[in-house]
């Protein structure tokens, strides 16, 4: 994968990024960019209380409201759907690539979390990268 394409996608985040974040909901910005052929063919955006094991686990979930019947998804969920919905590519062919932006306007850890994780080997996703802490490119898949 071509290495600037990807912090061309790191580029775009930050421009998408909040800039005020009182009324965010989330602690983070986390978008995922599915690449086909050097182009970006779909944007995937966090949404607000994604994790379900997160949502289960009431030591997590201190807020008491129940978010089980919420329309929620992961940005890897969001960008393979807008992918399933619009092309006929398959997904051996593509490229995922995770960025999560803090509150600090930093580049922090993207790492697929367990469900994305099951979700990219079941669908067969070419390659997976994904952002660090250190600001580095790493390559989960």
């Amino acid at each position: 994968m071509n290495v600037k394409i990807l912090k061309s996608c790191i580029e775009v985040a930050s421009s998408l990024a909040p800039t005020e974040w009182d009324n965010w909901p989330t602690r983070c910005f986390h978008l995922s960019f599915a690449i086909y052929n050097s182009r970006v063919i779909a944007i995937g955006v966090n949404k607000a209380k994604t994790n379900p094991i997160n949502l289960r686990n009431k030591k997590r979930n201190s807020s008491g409201v129940d978010y089980s019947s919420e329309k929620m998804t992961c940005s890897e969920l969001s960008c393979l759907n807008k992918i399933k919905n619009r092309t006929n590519i398959d997904y051996k062919k593509i490229c995922l690539f995770n960025v999560r932006i803090d509150r600090n306007a930093k580049v922090t850890n993207a790492r697929p979390c367990e469900s994305c994780q099951n979700l990219i080997c079941f669908l067969g996703v070419g390659q997976v990268f994904y952002t660090t802490a250190q600001e580095e490119i790493q390559q989960w898949k």
